[in-house]
């Protein structure tokens, strides 16, 4: 049974040093071993550049996260520096244009109402 490789990368090099061992010297397919190896190298230098490229993917994506961390914190200190100072607060126009809702017209939250059926006072207790 002939071997099989997944990875052509493996195979190409697996017929490389087939071929320099048993017919260096020999052509295949129109090809000597020196024109093979040129011929098959561009396959493997776009994976190496894949790889290269996916390895700095991932080191962008962990810096972007850590800066997001590091926004998030810088907002929240933008946000309660507006709260806490006395000159526009909770209530201001800019504390509204930043996307929060100003004291003022903030909604009290509704009462439940009773359930239908239910008496509004307890019956007395009957001795």
């Amino acid at each position: 049974m002939a071997k099989t490789y997944k990875n052509t990368d493996a195979r190409r090099e697996y017929y490389i040093t087939t071929w320099r061992k048993m017919a260096e010297t020999a052509s295949f397919g129109g090809m000597t071993l020196a024109q093979f190896i040129a011929a098959t190298e561009t396959p493997t230098t776009v994976r190496q550049n894949l790889a290269a490229v996916t390895a700095e993917r991932a080191g962008l994506l962990r810096e972007r996260n850590i800066a997001e961390v590091e926004l998030r914190k810088t907002l929240r200190l933008v946000i309660n520096g507006v709260r806490s100072d006395p000159e526009y607060g909770e209530d201001s126009p800019l504390y509204r244009g930043l996307g929060y809702t100003p004291v003022s017209e903030r909604k009290r939250p509704a009462l439940k109402p009773a359930p239908v059926g239910m008496p509004a006072t307890p019956p007395a207790s009957v001795a």
